[in-house]
């Protein structure tokens, strides 16, 4: 098993729990619901989840725009602003938990991890190697909006890494970011009183 390989077959299971746990067999009104001021919503979760890994593999694996701007999303999602939340008050994220249409935000969730998918299937191990440069990095944040401005410090934080390959790019926010928020989803699942996975 290559490293492709393996990214498929974990990516695929951090997109079905997800898909099962958060998206699937509760209530609307839960997805919604920030149980506790400063905890994020499930809604807001894949959100930020879905949005983070448009942008990375498309843009930073694949050298392709974002599903996001490729296909009306934002009229569909009913979220006007192109980011992935870095920076949002607690104002916001409930703002956000309000306002996104819940079964478009199934359809993007479900419809970035197929196009993440098939990158990935197309690509070699040693494209893995291929460096983002600073420059094509801060240039892409600036035209795609990517931070707003209280979470504008992502842009150094991204064109700094000593690691901007696109192996990076695909681990860190294909993989290891979305298994960070599915624990974070299931603690908020905790606290709105719903089971763990049976």
């Amino acid at each position: 098993m290559d490293a492709c390989q393996f990214f498929l077959l974990r990516h695929q299971d951090v997109h079905s729990d997800a898909t099962q746990l958060f998206l699937t067999g509760i209530t609307d009104e839960q997805m919604r619901c920030c149980p506790v001021k400063g905890i994020n919503s499930i809604a807001w979760i894949v959100w930020h989840m879905a949005r983070a890994e448009d942008i990375a593999v498309n843009v930073f694996v694949g050298s392709r725009p974002q599903l996001f701007f490729e296909e009306p999303w934002a009229e569909r999602l009913n979220i006007p602003y192109p980011d992935f939340g870095v920076g949002m008050t607690t104002e916001e994220v409930a703002d956000l938990s309000d306002r996104v249409n819940l079964d478009a935000l199934r359809a993007y969730w479900a419809a970035v991890g197929d196009r993440t998918q098939a990158i990935v299937e197309k690509l070699r191990p040693q494209d893995l190697d291929e460096e983002n440069t600073p420059a094509y990095i801060r240039q892409v944040v600036e035209m795609d909006g990517m931070f707003r401005e209280a979470g504008m410090w992502g842009e150094g934080y991204w064109a700094e890494l000593p690691d901007r390959s696109k192996g990076y790019f695909l681990a860190y926010l294909g993989h290891t970011h979305n298994w960070v928020h599915y624990g974070e989803g299931m603690a908020t699942r905790t606290l709105l009183g719903l089971p763990g996975p049976g």
